[in-house]
């Protein structure tokens, strides 16, 4: 029933025309329309005709990785994407989905790992990885009270080397990667809850992709230690080939509605492709003598009124001690005035 549903709605969403017969098939198209803001991006895990030991636990990393919004076919596809992406579009059309891993194995493309990307159930974008057999550590080789991976948790990522940012086919990689590990969009975030780091390490030509568990460690200030711990999967890439997106259907897909724009343009402010807002502060001439530091009594400089209110305090002394000088003067003088007398 579940199979016969899943083609109508398809169906339904390519023949705009057809009315839906009932009301779940009504609140399944409902659900799939364009929104605002769009939930989370589900994933399918396909198999090729032949997959070897390493590609099949990859296939099961990503699923733990990915879980709850990920499924996973048993069946073998015999289609391959790179040479013919319909199967890939019914399955996106069919589940809901965007987000793609395919693998398999064969002597001219060992342990080959696919990746792509969809909009509006077209393939946007794909990239093939061949996975090093020999460095390979699959998640099931680390044993961790409680499990590895918890479902529905975010990754904290870290990407070192400049290939990232300069080279095309490592920039779309980090894309896919980013985009397929994200989870959910959230608007607060508990420091406890951050349980993974995947670092990415472009060196040689390779991707170096490591996985650590975090476990916090009392410490004496509030700020605990971080400890990190591998946990899997491990593995090299090598990246095979790449497909990018045309123009247009990429200018579509990055298109924005005015609702969903509250990330507005303000002077000297910018927002990353995160949504992390970056400021430039313009500085001008600064005057030493009025930042507030920490001064010395014996360098402190003596304001004008102060100086002023000292010099007429030192005046009135000086004519006080002038007016008793001149008091006792005349008072000998009586004295003696009258001592001659």
């Amino acid at each position: 029933m579940a199979d016969d549903t899943g083609l109508e709605v398809s169906k339904a969403i390519l023949e705009l025309r057809v009315k839906p017969k009932n009301r779940r098939l009504q609140r399944e198209l409902k659900k799939r329309q364009p929104k605002v803001h769009e939930r989370i991006k589900k994933a399918v895990i396909l198999r090729g005709t032949k997959t070897s030991q390493v590609i099949s636990n990859v296939l099961k990393d990503f699923t733990l990785m990915k879980k709850p919004d990920v499924k996973t076919f048993s069946r073998r596809e015999h289609k391959r994407p790179w040479e013919d992406a319909s199967s890939i579009e019914f399955y996106s059309d069919k589940n809901d989905s965007s987000l793609f891993c395919y693998g398999s194995h064969s002597k001219k493309r060992a342990h080959s790992l696919t990746m792509a990307r969809t909009f509006n159930h077209q393939i946007l974008d794909m990239i093939e990885f061949r996975v090093d057999p020999i460095t390979y550590k699959p998640t099931g080789s680390y044993h961790f009270p409680g499990g590895t991976w918890t479902a529905g948790k975010k990754p904290m990522f870290v990407f070192n080397g400049s290939q990232w940012e300069t080279d095309a086919k490592y920039t779309l990689a980090r894309n896919i990667i980013v985009d397929y590990c994200r989870g959910y969009v959230i608007e607060k975030l508990n420091y406890k809850a951050l349980e993974h780091v995947i670092s990415c390490t472009a060196i040689d030509e390779k991707i170096y992709w490591r996985t650590y568990r975090t476990s916090l460690i009392r410490s004496a200030s509030q700020t605990p230690y971080v400890k990190l711990e591998p946990c899997g999967p491990e593995m090299d890439l090598t990246i095979a080939k790449i497909e990018q997106a045309p123009k247009s259907l990429q200018d579509a897909a990055l298109k924005k509605p005015k609702q969903a724009n509250h990330l507005k343009k303000t002077k000297n402010i910018e927002f990353d492709g995160f949504g992390h807002k970056h400021g430039k502060i313009h500085m001008g001439s600064q005057n030493l003598n009025r930042v507030n530091v920490m001064r010395f009594k014996g360098l402190k400089k003596k304001k004008k009124k102060k100086k002023k209110a000292m010099k007429k305090a030192n005046l009135k002394q000086s004519a006080d001690r002038e007016r008793k000088r001149l008091k006792q003067k005349k008072s000998k003088k009586k004295m003696a005035s009258k001592k001659t007398g």
